[in-house]
This record gives structure tokens, C-alpha cells and sequence, in this order.
């Protein structure tokens, strides 16, 4: 393998709102560790294939003992940018105890972009149980989540009716618009959403955007969706309040003169988090006392507060 950078982040202190008790928006109980890797092998890629991990970690440049085995979620950035617009939300899920790896996806190949995600997982099964590895005995590889935002979103739509290792997944306000049937990068056909066994959450804008045109935004993947899935549209957000940085001017670009005032983007994040660690515990750990922040009073105050809107097609 490649060289490793190691980054070890402070844990946050849980300075809880009086109304909360657990609040997954916050920060969980671990210090979080970050790695880069080069994982080769991957056909089609002359360079080795470059991707983030934060985990939970023990303050140094290990795994946290009373995290192992940790769940694995795969976080999919949008097309062409760096994870590293995402990287809170990769440190937030490890704070709460999961391995996160980061993928720069650079193929415009919808189907060999989930191929090296699966790639990684065959990598993680080689990992596991090799000693001195990383990864010994570190993960539960019968537990991988998928989450991704934009075409990421896409792919975490995409991934649970092409692989059945990916057991929910989280889809950030995904863009399932492509280049055609026939194509490398193709929309997603409904009939593709009715293979979905899995459950799957989507949380993303109210309404379409440039990104998510009218027709073919997470809404329109709901009414196809067969599945168990549920819809949380955060109140005044847009498809760029999702990144972390503004370094890239996206959303100077799509707003000027449009007189849209977009919510403080910490709020934005903060809600989004609080409902992907509550799904992924709940769907991935069995942690069903989580099921409050997704379905039950704390997800009901969210909407008596206009803070979102929720729809399922599923009764809890």
C-alpha cells in the first residue's frame, strides 16, 4: 500500500440544548482520526485510486478499541469535487463510531463508479483479517451504510439495487438526471428504483434546482421507490447548502440576483447530520431509541418548528 497521512481531530463536547437529551446533531463520544489512502488495482484508472477515511480514534493512529467493530460507510462526494467539501460529515459519523471512506469518484461511468466503491469493500474483506492490518478485526463488514451527496446522492440510490452488501443508505439531495438511456451516466430508471429492498432515507430541498431539475429530484425518486423510504425536505435549503465551503463560489454562482436567502448552512448541516446518524443507527446498529429523531416526537418537533417536512411510505 501507499503512503498514509494520519490527522487526529479533538472530539467535540456535547453542549446539549435543554430539549435534547441524545442529539445526534452533535458530536459523538470519539476523538476521530483521519487517513488517506492509495488503493491500486482498480481497471480503467492509470493512478492509484486516492480516497479519506475518519475513524474513530483511540488519540493516536488507531482505531478506538470501544468502537470495533465498526460499522463502514461509504460518503460519495459530487461530481468532480474533492471529499474534502464533505469532510464534517465523514468526521461527524466517526465521532459517532463509524469507519467513513471518502472516494474521490472521477469516472463519468455511473455503473464502473459503483463497481470501485465495491472495489474497496473486496479490499476491506482482505483487510480484516490480516494481522497487523488497519482494518484487523476493526470493522463489521455485514454493516456497510452508503451515503453521498449530488451525484453521490445518485450513487447512493444506485448502489442498494446493485449491491446487496450496502445494507440502508442515506441519499444527500441526489441528482438522478444523466446523458440518456444508452449511455455511461444514464437517468436512474424507476424500474431499477423497484428492485430497492433496503431502506433508504433522502434529505435534500424543497424544491428542484439546476442540479435537480423538475422531474428528476429526490421526490420524483420517491414516488418510484418501492422500498422503504422516507423524504426530509430542509426548509429554504438549495442543492449547494449541503457542502461545507464556499471556496468554490457555487453558491454565489447559482443565486446571484435571484433574491434567495439560504439558511445558515451550519443549520442546514446540523439537521442533516442528526437524521444520517439517527438512520444509521437505527438501520444499521439496531439502535431503535434513535427512531425518535427520524419518526417519532423529535422528528415531529422538527416540522412543528418548520424546520423540515417528512414523508414515508412506511409505517415504523
Amino acid at each position: 500500500m501507499g503512503s498514509v497521512l494520519l490527522t487526529i481531530l479533538s472530539g467535540c463536547p456535547l453542549d446539549l440544548p435543554p430539549t435534547r437529551t441524545i442529539d445526534p446533531g452533535f458530536y459523538g463520544d470519539y476523538e476521530v482520526g483521519f487517513r488517506s489512502e492509495q488503493i491500486p488495482g482498480i481497471p480503467g484508472l492509470d493512478a492509484a485510486w486516492i480516497h479519506s477515511v475518519c475513524f474513530p480514534s483511540d488519540g493516536g493512529e488507531t482505531i478506538n478499541p470501544a468502537a470495533k467493530p465498526c460499522p463502514v460507510v461509504y460518503l460519495v462526494p459530487g461530481l468532480n469535487i474533492s471529499p474534502w467539501f464533505y469532510r464534517s460529515y465523514g468526521e461527524h459519523m466517526a465521532s459517532w463510531g463509524y469507519v467513513v471512506v471518502m472516494p474521490y469518484i472521477i469516472r463519468f461511468d455511473n455503473y464502473q463508479a459503483i463497481d470501485d466503491i465495491l472495489t474497496h469493500i473486496d479490499f476491506l474483506e482482505g483487510e480484516v483479517g490480516t494481522p497487523g492490518s488497519f482494518y484487523e478485526d476493526a470493522v463489521d463488514l455485514s454493516k456497510i451504510g452508503l451515503t453521498g451527496h449530488s451525484m453521490g446522492g445518485k450513487y447512493a440510490v444506485m448502489g442498494l439495487f446493485l449491491e446487496d452488501r450496502f445494507k440502508t443508505s442515506v441519499s444527500i439531495d441526489p441528482t438522478y438526471i444523466g446523458l440518456g438511456e444508452g449511455s455511461n451516466w444514464p437517468d436512474v430508471d424507476p424500474a431499477d428504483l423497484a428492485l430497492i429492498t433496503q431502506p433508504l432515507l433522502m434529505i435534500g430541498a424543497p424544491q428542484p434546482s439546476f442540479f435537480s431539475p423538475a422531474g428528476t429530484t429526490m421526490h420524483d425518486i420517491y414516488e418510484a421507490a418501492t422500498g422503504p423510504t422516507q423524504v426530509v425536505a430542509v426548509t429554504g435549503s438549495s442543492h449547494v447548502s449541503f457542502i461545507d465551503d464556499n471556496e468554490l463560489g457555487i453558491y454565489d454562482f447559482f443565486h446571484f440576483g435571484t433574491g434567495v436567502r439560504l439558511p445558515d448552512s451550519d443549520s442546514v448541516h446540523t439537521i442533516t447530520k442528526r437524521y444520517m446518524v439517527s438512520w444509521f443507527n437505527v438501520f444499521l446498529r439496531g439502535q431503535t431509541e434513535y427512531e425518535t429523531y427520524i419518526y417519532g416526537a423529535e422528528a415531529e418537533q422538527d416540522v412543528t418548528d418548520g424546520l423540515v417536512t417528512i414523508k414515508r411510505n412506511f409505517v415504523p
